[in-house]
């Protein structure tokens, strides 16, 4: 049974974290991902009336805890972008939501790495690891987690062996992760009807001591589609036995597990807590040794 489970938990005025904490106990979960302002804005408002103490409150009374909280890192910046400007822009940036993340106690802040714009993929690789070696050096403890991307238009991180070249050449590797987006990696060409063949990607591509974050999707397309449409957990391409086999590995079960399925104003947020529901039955019949 998966120990951090839970989805993105909306975050915004007038009550911030306060809300996120009664979304979450709402849906049962023991763990969530917000975005510390819009996520196609920088603006963020001051620490102090986010609220995360009383949010926290909260949420102590179901024993969930900071260990269980993600941030991801808003949309609009491209931390390989080859414009001087733009790679001035995403250090500041992201210093500041790492330093958020700081105040908040988040261990994990999810990035896109952003895209190879009038550039080679090898540039912006570079690029991106020039940015981020100077945003770890600027900040503390907070590890970034390099989303698996799909592999639309001009996308970086459409595979582990691209991810793994920046974590390579990252100095302090304690601040550098992974987070594995399931319909991304679907959509990139990874077939989950072939967990072994999953596994083994993971393993010789990129190392399970990498792997931080899971986003919890289904697809909308046929492997290798490169189209990332999300799909709720049980109406997808990939198939929700695969889906929850693939979570049910010894290495990937304790990390947190972040639902990022489609919702609407008039079903968040009960879609995720049956979803969150679903997945916890499965588990409750799950026999590993007979399959």
């Amino acid at each position: 049974m998966p120990k951090l489970l839970g989805s993105f938990i909306s975050f915004k005025a007038p009550n911030y974290f306060v809300q996120s904490a009664q979304d979450a106990i709402a849906i049962d979960a023991t763990a969530l991902m917000v975005f510390l302002g819009p996520p196609h804005s920088a603006y963020r408002v001051p620490f102090n009336k986010m609220q995360f103490s009383l949010g926290y409150e909260l949420l102590k009374t179901k024993n969930i805890n900071s260990n269980g909280l993600v941030v991801h890192a808003p949309y609009i910046i491209n931390c390989a972008s080859k414009d001087p400007l733009k790679q001035q822009n995403a250090i500041s940036v992201l210093t500041n939501e790492i330093q958020l993340c700081n105040l908040a106690g988040a261990h994990y802040l999810v990035l896109h790495p952003g895209s190879a714009v009038a550039q080679t993929t090898n540039e912006a690789l570079d690029n991106l690891v020039k940015v981020l070696n100077q945003v770890i050096n600027k900040t503390k403890t907070t590890v970034i987690c390099l989303e698996t991307m799909a592999g639309k238009g001009n996308e970086i991180g459409r595979d582990l062996t691209e991810l793994k070249y920046v974590i390579d050449r990252i100095v302090d590797k304690d601040r550098i992760g992974v987070c594995l987006d399931t319909c991304h990696f679907h959509d990139s060409g990874i077939d989950f009807s072939d967990l072994t063949g999953v596994f083994n990607t993971i393993t010789t591509k990129l190392g399970f001591e990498f792997l931080k974050v899971i986003h919890l999707n289904e697809s909308k397309n046929n492997c290798g589609s490169k189209k990332d449409r999300h799909a709720n957990i049980n109406a997808g391409m990939i198939g929700f036995e695969n889906l929850m086999k693939f979570i049910s590995h010894p290495q990937i079960k304790d990390l947190p597990i972040i639902l990022e399925t489609p919702s609407t104003s008039l079903n968040y947020p009960t879609i995720y807590r049956e979803e969150i529901s679903q997945i916890r039955s499965w588990f409750k019949t799950y026999q590993p040794d007979a399959n």
